[in-house]
Parts: C-alpha cells; sequence; structure tokens
C-alpha cells in the first residue's frame, strides 16, 4: 500500500487505511508497526491525528494532521533526532527563537479553555508566561555568552513547561498538551542548536559568532541584551533580605557602569568601537568585584547571574575591539570596508588550531597561510602589512592573488 513521507518526523510514514465507512490513514513508526490513526470528521470536514500521547488540533488536511501527530509521538519516544547541528549564523538562531516566542499567544488560548478564569493563576502558566517574554526581548546570540545566556533563558520555558504537562489530567489534558508538546520539542531543539553552537567555534575565526559586528546597528543590539542581563541580575538581588556592604556597593557600582554605556550607534566608527571597548572594561571590573561579593554571601542563582554578565561584557568588548580593528584596515589598506567584506567572501578561510594560523585559499588554490605577530598585528607572506584584523589580511591576500 502506498505511503507518505512526513515532513520532518522521518522515520515516520502516512498510510491510507482501507476501513468501511471511515476515511482514516494509519501513521507507520520503525519497523512497520502502527503508532497511530488521521481521522476524517465528516460534519466538521476536519482531520485530527491521534497517538498514545494524545490528539493533535483540526486541520484541513490529513498531512498537516499527521504532521502533529507525528510531532505528539516523537516527542515521547526515543527516536526523536538530537539537535546537534551549530547554527550557521544569528539569524538562523534567531529564527528559531522567534518560532519559539510565536507560540506564547496560541498557549494564553488553550490555558483559557483549560482553566477558564483560573488560567492567570495557575502556578506553572504563571511561570512559563514571563519566561517567554523574558526570550522575547533577550534574543541576542553574537556571541558564546549570548548562547549560554539564550540557553538559560530557554531552560526557564522549559522547567515550567515540562511541569505543567506532567500533572495535566483530563480536559485540561486535551487542550494544553498539543500546544505544550509543540512548544518543548522547539525549545529543546533550538537549546541543543545553541549549545553545539557555543561549544563548536574556534577562536578567532568564529563563523559568524563572537567576530565583530557586520552592521552598525548590531552593536547597538549588544549593548541592549547587555542591559537585559544587567536587569535579570538586580531581579536575582531584589529578593535577598539584606545585602551586604560589599555585595550592595558592587552591584551599585555595575548599575552606574552598565548605565553609563552608549545608547545609539556605538559601533559606527573604528573610535567608537574602542572607546565604547574602554568602558567595557571598566564594567568588567566592577562586575568581577561583584563576582567576588557574590561568592561568598549570594545564593547560586545570582552568582550564575553574574558570571553571565561577566562572560557577556568580555566577549562584547572582544567584538567592538575586533570591530575597530577591521574598520582601521578598511580605511588604511582598502579604502572601504565593502572592499574587504567582499574579498574575505571569495575566499576559503580556515583557523589550523595547531598552529595558530588561519589558512587561505582563493578557488580552490592556497594562498595563505596568515599569523599574528603578538604586539604586532596580522600578516603573511608577500603582502604590505601588517594588518589589525585577520579580515584584513585575508583581503590582501586575495587581492594580491587575483589579476588586475
Amino acid at each position: 500500500m502506498n505511503t507518505l513521507p512526513i515532513a520532518g518526523h522521518a522515520p515516520l510514514l502516512l498510510q491510507p487505511t482501507a476501513t468501511s465507512g471511515e476515511e482514516s490513514f494509519s501513521i507507520i513508526g520503525p519497523g512497520g508497526t502502527a503508532v497511530g490513526r488521521v481521522i476524517f470528521h465528516v460534519r466538521r470536514h476536519r482531520w485530527t491525528g491521534h497517538v498514545d500521547g494524545g490528539v493533535g488540533p483540526e486541520r484541513d488536511d490529513p498531512l498537516r494532521a499527521a504532521a502533529d501527530a507525528a510531532l505528539l509521538w516523537s516527542y515521547d519516544n526515543p527516536h526523536r533526532p538530537a539537535g546537534t547541528t551549530p547554527f550557521p549564523g544569528e539569524g538562523e538562531a534567531r529564527k528559531a527563537l522567534y518560532a519559539i516566542t510565536g507560540l506564547r499567544q496560541g498557549l494564553v488560548d488553550a490555558s483559557a479553555r483549560a482553566f477558564y478564569f483560573e488560567a492567570l493563576r495557575q502556578p506553572q502558566m504563571a511561570l512559563l508566561l514571563p519566561a517567554l517574554e523574558r526570550l522575547r526581548d533577550q534574543r541576542y546570540v553574537g556571541c558564546m555568552a549570548g548562547c549560554r545566556l539564550t540557553i538559560s533563558l530557554l531552560d526557564a520555558v522549559r522547567t515550567p513547561a515540562r511541569a505543567l504537562r506532567d500533572a495535566l489530567q483530563g480536559d485540561e489534558r486535551d487542550w494544553m498538551n498539543f500546544p505544550l508538546v509543540e512548544l518543548l520539542s522547539l525549545v529543546e531543539h533550538a537549546r541543543d542548536r545553541l549549545s553545539a553552537t557555543a561549544a563548536s567555534s574556534p577562536a578567532p575565526l568564529r563563523g559568524g559568532f563572537a567576530g565583530r559586528f557586520s552592521a552598525r546597528h548590531e552593536g547597538d543590539e549588544a549593548l541592549a541584551a547587555l542591559r537585559r542581563v544587567r536587569d535579570w541580575v538586580t531581579e536575582a538581588v531584589a529578593p535577598l533580605p539584606v545585602l551586604p556592604g560589599p555585595l550592595h556597593a558592587a552591584s551599585s557600582t555595575v548599575a552606574e557602569s552598565v548605565s553609563g554605556l552608549p545608547v545609539h550607534n556605538p559601533a559606527s566608527s573604528a573610535e567608537r568601537c574602542r572607546a565604547t571597548a574602554t568602558q567595557l572594561s571598566t564594567v568588567a571590573r566592577a562586575v568581577r568585584t561583584f563576582c567576588d561579593a557574590a561568592d561568598q554571601v549570594a545564593a547560586a542563582v545570582v552568582r550564575g547571574r553574574v558570571g553571565l554578565l561577566l562572560d557577556l561584557t568580555l566577549e562584547l568588548r572582544a567584538r567592538f575591539e575586533a570591530t575597530a580593528a577591521v574598520l582601521d584596515d578598511a580605511i588604511a589598506q582598502h579604502g572601504s570596508m565593502r572592499g574587504i567584506a567582499e574579498a574575505v567572501a571569495r575566499a576559503e578561510v580556515g583557523y589550523v588550531r595547531a598552529t595558530d594560523r588561519i589558512s587561505v585559499q582563493l578557488g580552490g588554490q592556497d594562498i595563505g597561510p596568515a599569523w599574528i605577530v603578538p604586539d604586532v598585528g596580522w600578516t603573511a607572506a608577500g603582502v604590505d602589512g601588517p594588518f589589525r584584523s585577520w579580515e584584513g589580511v585575508v583581503a590582501a591576500l586575495v587581492h594580491g592573488a587575483e589579476p588586475i
């Protein structure tokens, strides 16, 4: 009998079922066994997917209903594929987060049906909805610390969602089960990929993560993220009954130093990038003092958030410094940022960890390597240098290898 693949849910298949008086399909799992059904409701002209883990929402077509049932089955069974592929860049990571936060209204609607007027007072929902709002506001994944921060926010979504699903029974489960599984599937997949991203990107070349800013507005977004983490730390400190003197002073110093960061176009020029990096060094010193004070008296949640604030501060400083360096090279060596960016895009660049060099190829031919000289800059054979950025030396190699 003919079968159809269920998109995104290999190895599950959809197979027509020969029954009298009922139009339906079977969902075929590993080993050829039926793990669910897709049923057509004649009166409503709608389809629903059914598995042991629950029932999906009504849909207009059987393939979509099958995908719902497959999602329910996959989440509750070990055949769910692990999301271990790193994100290729910030854009893809943000899309994954948009998909998660976009489910918030559906959860609100389902909880209203499940819990009626008690929906917003339901304990897990009272934790889940604010966690989704924090995730919506914090979408900065432009560096490793940003990835780790986002993972912690995803955990804050996952924990109450899991607890709520485990506690559901009867009609409440009928309404809430699918929205929660849909949310949890996306959260866990995004979490796995962010973990892989944070662990897989070697310095100094990080595949679009934690390098220079590629647009001016990214500097604004980065500092806005830092301010939100500062606020997140403040939320953790606020419930403490009494703040010891050193911790209170350190907390105030951190708040003041972060508030002093620029709020508009911090990455618009090399000079502004360097000035912002210097200010971030001041923030880092204040946060380190806060870390020392928090280690002695504060709860683990405070120490964890302060640690994330320090990591983010240091990585943002590195990004502003990297941006200043490539802007310097653009002005001094190549005339424009576009010239460097286009040349780097034409090359194949790799990081050789054993020698701390970068390999450079153009059209399959080696034109590198390039290396960094401490306290001098980046250089390579046959190019005038040194260069302040690896992008600058790669662009020089490309320009030197291409015919005039």
